[in-house]
């Protein structure tokens, strides 16, 4: 018998397992990760679609079982791993991902594919309802940590419900069938100004590091940034602000005389300024803070940018605090605040002023 604390609810019927698999991406060249195969209705499934299966079942009796289910059907294509998934060394050719996990796992499984050196080009994940939910890209249902996490490298969807009876034994809650197909690493300047008109993050490439953006005028957009930054309006850290051009600074905060010329010579550029916020620029976000951050990079995309969307919030690409991803082997951009008396460098970044 299967150990109890690693049960899961299993698909009764292998014509719903290719059902499922027919409103995938899989195709015959690839390589599939199955989560937790138990007796193999979706490994057999899997096996007549794809290239080679890898299927990862823990419990020893199980996969005992899986095998000799496999040898009975003359399946030569999948290699049965007895392993915790959590554990496994993921392969660094491209694969995907197509399983009925434990949903006790399902927030582990995804949090192990994102961090992984080599995440997956999708995956199919067999998930309750409610937590599917707060994995999608929308402003109908509230987007979770991992949620926002998650839609910075994948599009996610809901591609099916299913039904209770559909599962040995059936579950209690209402499940579905949950897709995330990577975003291509480099999304056209029409996709990303498309994003901020939508008020969704978007990941914008500058001449240092990446960087997270949503418009000014989106206030679902920055409370979704501040949730994927783990920030709040007492964390200290303020999103930078980037203005239409170097004319529109002046709405935006005070420039003393020590900013003048630093703003000819170096914006745009690498550079971020803190100075004092207009007074009358009033907004639900800066207008907790006595200070903004300004910065307009000097990358191509930026003029499009404010001629299409306008300004915008602009932070590193780092959503769980890590070291955000360069694109030129820069450092970030040198920050000095002059807010004060006297100007104080919070960041030497390439720049030296």
């Amino acid at each position: 018998m299967r150990n109890h604390l690693l049960s899961q609810h299993f698909l009764r019927n292998p014509r719903l397992a290719l059902i499922l698999i027919g409103h995938s991406n899989l195709k015959k060249r690839d390589l599939v990760i199955e989560i937790g195969a138990g007796s193999g209705v979706i490994t057999s499934a899997l096996s007549k679609r794809v290239r080679k299966v890898i299927a990862i079942e823990p419990d020893h009796q199980t996969a005992s079982k899986l095998r000799e289910n496999l040898t009975k059907r003359n399946i030569s294509n999948v290699k049965i791993v007895e392993e915790d998934f959590l554990k496994y060394q993921l392969p660094s050719e491209p694969y995907k991902i197509f399983s009925n996990p434990p949903f006790h796992l399902s927030s582990a499984i995804i949090h192990r594919l994102l961090e992984a050196n080599n995440p997956p080009e999708a995956f199919y994940l067999i998930l309750q309802k409610q937590f599917a939910l707060k994995l999608l890209n929308t402003d109908r249902h509230y987007t979770s940590q991992l949620g926002h996490t998650l839609i910075q490298k994948y599009q996610t969807k809901i591609r099916l419900p299913l039904k209770n009876t559909d599962f040995t034994p059936p579950p209690a809650v209402p499940t579905v069938f949950f897709e995330a197909k990577k975003i291509p690493d480099t999304a056209t300047d029409e996709q990303i100004i498309k994003a901020l008109k939508s008020s969704q993050i978007a990941t914008v490439p500058t001449e240092t590091v990446e960087g997270y953006a949503v418009a000014l005028n989106s206030k679902d957009g920055i409370l979704n940034l501040m949730k994927l930054k783990n920030r709040d309006f007492d964390s200290g850290k303020i999103f930078t602000l980037v203005p239409e051009n170097i004319d529109a600074i002046s709405k935006y905060v005070i420039i003393p005389d020590t900013a003048k010329s630093l703003i000819k010579e170096h914006l745009p550029g690498e550079l971020t300024l803190i100075l004092p916020k207009n007074p009358d620029f009033h907004h639900f976000y800066y207008d907790h803070f006595n200070t903004i951050g300004i910065r307009i990079p000097a990358h191509p995309l930026f003029p499009k940018i404010a001629k299409e969307v306008g300004p915008i919030l602009l932070t590193s690409a780092n959503p769980r605090g890590g070291t955000p991803r360069t694109l030129t082997g820069h450092l970030p951009s040198t920050i000095i605040d002059l807010s004060g008396n006297k100007p104080k460098i919070i960041r030497q970044g390439n720049l030296v002023v």
